[in-house]
């Protein structure tokens, strides 16, 4: 293989690797990535890498060139103090903007810009030239660039994601290119015909398969929703708060915020997602702050499609809206309302639901939210305990006079399944027969199942047919589902549009006058709907009063119960402001102190150069303990791998060893060479002589002639090849003697 492509080939994906990688750290910075900075990384990623190539060949440059600095800087100090303090000032005044730069506090500057971007490439083309020109591994360079990009992604630069798919491309090439390298060389020393594997396909076959891969992760579908587990989610936002930011909103999906949104399975009272009913334990805990003047029933989910055995949603259109944007609504029925608007803010509770009453008009949230037909609410994101969140209702005024007046119907809130029994309907009919409108009916068929069923969390396990008809008939108590369910298909069956509603009550006020919601709150009822009104709350479970949900039709007196909304917005307003003042002094101070503290730092340059030289030298130290872990780690599976090798695999380790070791010392072999031809021209010594003429006697046989490596054997060859490296030390000098030692002990 031709050296001078293999180091070019390297070096044109190394390129685009540091391109890649300087790309989304810029993608959150304020430097602009254009025709000036990609010339930038060009150059000093192809000088760098020429310079570090020449320091690994002969380690006396390095070692020259760092005593020369280090002259350099004394000589200057001594003779030249005045420019020396003024360099070093200048250094000091670099660091504190990077600094500042990295957390986008800087104010943009040109040259501090291509001097920080000069420094990263260089640090970025190190680390490669180790891990990939150096040691021919990728796994670490992969590892943490990957980690560094998903980092990124998580925090919202979806500019990571492409730059990643660049990225990899070029991790991939480099890969395949290595792999068939090795075989290459594998090949020229078995003597099979290599006349069609040239370097030119090497690199085809390398970019082709690397493309396809590429190219099929890019097409594959990303916006899948998230696969539900509660018991996860609620755990890790429990100890982990902090993870829910991570990507934890898909702004192309509203799918995602839909697949968390809020239903019974959240709480104790559903169990199971398709089965409704069994006993029950309450594990109590305060999940959302409500602030009204009111108690609400606070809506999470509505379902519409009875099943027999739990309720579902079908899928409803939905509108994207802003903060404070006007929710388009059904105005047939509100021609006079009064307003409400109350404060929530959820404590422990994982779902991306925004909670509402009535009819919601308006929601004050920061982030971009949905609503659906059905007025249910929510984000693509979970809502943390930190984002509360406001809402503006509607209530209509109730008008028994148009209660009578028909109206088309939704055939979506009257279907049933045919698991719904006759004995139901005729139950349903028999109770209603005298009433004159579906209010009336609503309010027998609410009061009927109050007054003659018990409330109970041990209503048993039972296997039903249709949950309706065994509560009904058989079982005679359960919980809030058992009646809610029960009244909205009862309803249904004499042909009264209804809907099942999930979410919860507000329980007791606290000390601060706001609701305090436990788990214990959830609750599961119907909403029916009144021609005249709208859709109307019906409470069935007797543990719950029935909802005062007709306000009065005094407008006077309805308002008069209301806090003013404007003095509401004034007493925030003066509270933000206030806030906002404390924030500028707070900020005020630490610009004071910050330039205080730059002044002292200009002022003490000594103290400067010694924290620069010790940040240096700690991020130097951090680097080499990272290989040198590792290296470690990687030679302790390589050893355990060894261990289980057959004969032939291990006399090609070992092979592989001594050939390195040769390398060091100045003996290369010859592509076509035979191993015996290699051997003569090795002159080291009649000992060392001696030795490679017996190694290569026992691995001819081992592999050609299929004899076992015995134990003996194994341990003359490991003799071999520690005398071997002993002559790097004698003949090279320690540092090569320690490189090499280190490299062949996972080099197998």
């Amino acid at each position: 293989m031709n050296k001078t492509f293999d180091f070019l080939y390297k070096t044109f994906f190394t390129i685009i690797i540091i391109f890649s990688t300087i790309g989304v750290i810029l993608g959150d910075l304020k430097g602009d990535f254009d025709l000036n900075a990609i010339i930038i990384i060009i150059i000093v990623t192809l000088i760098s890498l020429i310079v570090f190539f020449i320091f690994d060949k002969k380690p006396i440059f390095l070692i020259v060139t760092i005593i020369t600095m280090f002259l350099v800087s004394v000589i200057y100090n001594e003779y030249y103090n005045e420019k020396f303090i003024l360099l070093i000032n200048s250094i000091n005044d670099f660091l504190l903007w990077a600094q500042d730069f990295i957390n986008n506090k800087a104010i943009f500057n040109n040259i501090y810009f291509n001097i920080f971007l000069i420094l990263l490439t260089i640090i970025l083309s190190l680390f490669i030239y180790i891990t990939v020109f150096k040691f021919k591994r990728m796994y670490p360079l992969l590892i943490s660039v990957t980690s560094f990009f998903l980092y990124r992604w998580f925090w919202y630069q979806n500019s990571a994601f492409n730059y990643y798919y660049i990225f990899i491309f070029s991790v991939f090439s480099l890969y395949t290119f290595n792999r068939l390298k090795s075989k290459f060389i594998d090949w020229k020393r078995e003597k099979k015909d290599d006349t069609n594997y040239k370097s030119k396909y090497l690199f085809i076959y390398s970019f082709i398969v690397t493309l396809t891969i590429i190219l099929i992760a890019f097409i594959l579908p990303k916006d899948n929703p998230p696969i539900k587990w509660r018991w996860m989610d609620d755990k890790v936002q429990t100890n982990f708060p902090q993870v829910t930011e991570w990507r934890n909103n898909l702004k192309k999906s509203q799918g995602y915020g839909k697949n968390l949104e809020f239903d019974l399975t959240f709480t104790p009272y559903q169990n199971q997602e398709r089965t409704l009913g069994g006993n029950i334990e309450i594990n109590n805990q305060l999940v959302m702050e409500v602030e009204s003047d009111r108690p609400l029933y606070l809506k999470g989910i509505v379902k519409d499609e009875y099943t027999g055995s739990y309720w579902k949603s079908e899928e409803d259109q939905v509108k994207e809206y802003q903060s404070n944007d006007d929710i388009d609504i059904e105005k047939k029925n509100l021609n006079s309302y009064t307003e409400l608007e109350y404060e929530v803010n959820h404590i422990n509770l994982t779902t991306s639901t925004i909670f509402s009453s009535y009819i919601p008009i308006k929601v004050n949230y920061d982030e971009v939210y949905y609503s659906s037909d059905e007025y249910e609410i929510y984000t693509n994101k979970v809502i943390l305990s930190e984002d509360g969140y406001s809402v503006k209702s509607l209530i209509p005024y109730f008008d028994k006079n148009k209660v009578d007046i028909d109206y088309e119907k939704n055939e979506k809130y009257l279907k049933l399944p045919d698991t719904v029994t006759q004995r139901t309907e005729n139950l349903s009919l028999e109770l209603t027969k005298d009433m004159p409108n579906d209010y009336e009916k609503m309010l027998i068929l609410q009061n009927y199942l109050r007054d003659n069923y018990s409330y109970s969390l041990k209503p048993g396990n039972e296997e039903y047919d249709d949950f309706v008809d065994n509560f009904i008939f058989e079982k005679s108590e359960g919980y809030c589902t058992y009646f809610a369910s029960s009244l909205a298909v009862m309803a249904r069956t004499i042909d009264i549009p209804t809907r099942y509603v999930e979410g919860f009550i507000t329980g007791d006020k606290n000390e601060e006058g706001k609701y305090e919601v436990y788990s214990e709150n959830a609750h599961a009822w119907v909403e029916a709907y009144i021609n005249g009104y709208g859709w109307m709350v019906f409470e069935a479970t007797p543990a719950y009063s029935i909802p005062d949900n007709l306000p009065n039709t005094n407008e006077e007196e309805t308002e008069d119960d209301f806090t003013n909304p404007e003095s509401i917005q004034n007493n925030e307003s003066k509270e933000k402001q206030l806030e906002e003042m404390l924030e500028e002094n707070y900020n005020s101070k630490q610009e004071n102190t910050d330039s205080k503290d730059q002044n002292n730092n200009k002022n003490n340059p000594g103290n400067i150069f010694l924290r620069s030289s010790f940040y240096i030298i700690l991020s130097l130290l951090i680097l080499i303990i990272s290989l040198f872990l590792y290296i470690f780690v990687k030679e302790n599976i390589d050893n355990k791998n060894f261990k289980r090798y057959n004969s032939k695999e291990k006399a090609k380790g070992y092979y592989k060893k001594i050939l390195n070791i040769l390398a060091y010392l100045g003996y290369q072999k010859e592509l076509g060479e035979t191993d015996i031809e290699f051997i003569k021209k090795v002159d080291i010594n009649n000992k060392a002589n001696s030795d490679l003429k017996y190694f290569i006697d026992t691995y001819i046989k081992t592999i050609y002639a299929n004899q076992d490596l015995d134990y003996k054997s194994e341990k003359n060859i490991q003799i071999i090849i520690d005398n071997l490296s002993k002559e790097i030390k004698y003949k090279k000098g320690t540092l090569k003697y320690i490189i090499q030692k280190v490299y062949n002990k996972r080099s197998i």
